[in-house]
């Protein structure tokens, strides 16, 4: 969100692109200290019990993740702001509209992240033109439908908007709703459902690469090197969106035609630039050791999701390993350390998801007895590192996996 004097440009986010009945967005600009008996609101719990507000007259919970909050005036051509409450404990999406009972009434919709109704606290505002308070309602095909006097709005693109205010709102709190301008938001049993599948039309990656090194062998069994590489990316696997229809059997459909938004592969276009460092040094003997560093800026060019994220799925911008060795002609010995920063995993039933950095330690044996006959034994994860991955930010974890340290032995005979 980027504010000015007495503009807003405001992005609707995936939520409009997930959800086809709420492709419009309620916007108000609220002075700090505006009077709290001076406006409409109402806070509501999960099962639908008003637990304060002003101007109530009632509330109804139609449904599962439905509600009905009925005022003492037409509301109609008025702006409705919702928040949901205990976010932090339950991650839920809201949206308003008209009401369905009656010129007096806000629908309101609670639906969780994968986007089905479920039953949630929120805070709704309504504001129908108060002195103080700036409101506009943008519509389905980025038009202003109603506002306060003097209020503009230029479409930036898909999904987004800059509000201009004719007054300063730089000292004001900003709140967005998605939502229907009137009552069009209408029940859909179960949400939107969601889900994941592949794709038997990807085509196979390709890569024109360039790249250009420097390399010194200062010592004996002893290097300094450096490169620059640039790779450019056709085809390669992203994550995206599709809308399919299917035949769907259960409490609530028997044998209709449901549409699912599908998280599936699709080709797209990227590119990777970077630099990496290598230096490896043999101390006496049979000593040594070895550390390299890839520095890579990966971006997705092409078919990016409504948000603009073009973080190109498996990318790390930071890798590095240190190793130490021990070697001669019948025993070798090398521990290593080997990290690599956070990265796009990709998407999850339309939901972007990271894998947090992670190092890892490894260490290898190996005794030759002969020509024919070895002994190896070999440890991953020393260090018991934990694998965690997160959805927008660390404050939303996914999955937190630790497989612990593994050891492998083995014996190779050559006959």
């Amino acid at each position: 969100m980027i504010h000015w004097l007495s503009r807003l440009t405001l992005a609707t986010g995936a939520a409009v692109a997930a959800i086809a009945a709420a492709t419009a967005a309620t916007l108000g600009a609220v002075p700090a200290q505006a009077s709290a008996d001076s406006n409409l609101f109402a806070s509501v719990d999960l099962n639908g019990t008003l637990a304060h507000g002003n101007g109530v007259t009632g509330v109804t919970h139609i449904g599962t993740g439905r509600y009905e909050v009925t005022f003492s005036a037409d509301v109609r051509q008025c702006a409705y702001v919702a928040t949901t409450i205990n976010a932090s404990s339950q991650a839920l999406q809201v949206f308003t509209a008209g009401g369905h009972l009656g010129a007096d009434g806000v629908y309101v919709e609670t639906k969780n992240q994968g986007g089905g109704l479920t039953d949630g606290s929120f805070n709704l505002v309504v504001d129908c033109g108060l002195p103080g308070w700036s409101y506009a309602v943008v519509g389905y095909n980025a038009d202003l439908v109603r506002s306060t006097p003097g209020v503009t709005l230029t479409s930036l693109g898909a999904g987004r908007y800059d509000v201009t205010f004719p007054a300063d709102i730089s000292r004001c709190a900003y709140l967005a709703t998605v939502g229907d301008p009137g009552h069009g938001l209408v029940f859909n049993p179960g949400g939107v459902y969601t889900g994941s599948g592949s794709n038997p039309d990807l085509k196979p990656i390709r890569s024109n690469n360039y790249d250009a090194g420097l390399e010194w062998y200062f010592a004996k069994r002893s290097l300094l090197s450096a490169g620059l590489f640039y790779m450019d990316l056709n085809n390669y696997v992203a994550f995206g969106s599709e809308t399919k229809s299917y035949i769907t059997f259960n409490s609530q459909f028997q044998g209709q035609l449901v549409p699912y938004l599908l998280t599936v592969p699709v080709n797209a276009k990227g590119r990777v630039q970077g630099f990496e460092l290598a230096y490896q040094q043999a101390l006496g003997e049979y000593f040594g050791v070895a550390a390299n560093y890839t520095y890579a800026d990966g971006k997705q060019t092409s078919k990016l999701d409504i948000t603009g994220d073009d973080r190109l799925v498996g990318t790390s911008k930071n890798t590095y390993n240190l190793s130490g060795y021990f070697e001669n002609q019948q025993f070798s010995a090398r521990v290593a350390y080997t990290y690599r920063s956070a990265f796009f995993s990709g998407l999850d039933r339309n939901s972007a998801f990271s894998q947090d950095a992670i190092g890892s330690l490894t260490a290898s044996l190996q005794y030759a007895f002969n020509d024919m006959l070895s002994l190896s034994l070999d440890g991953e994860n020393l260090n018991k590192p934990t694998l965690k991955y997160y959805a927008l930010n660390k404050d939303q974890p996914r999955a937190f996996y630790r497989s612990g340290a593994q050891y492998y032995l083995t014996i190779r005979a050559k006959l």
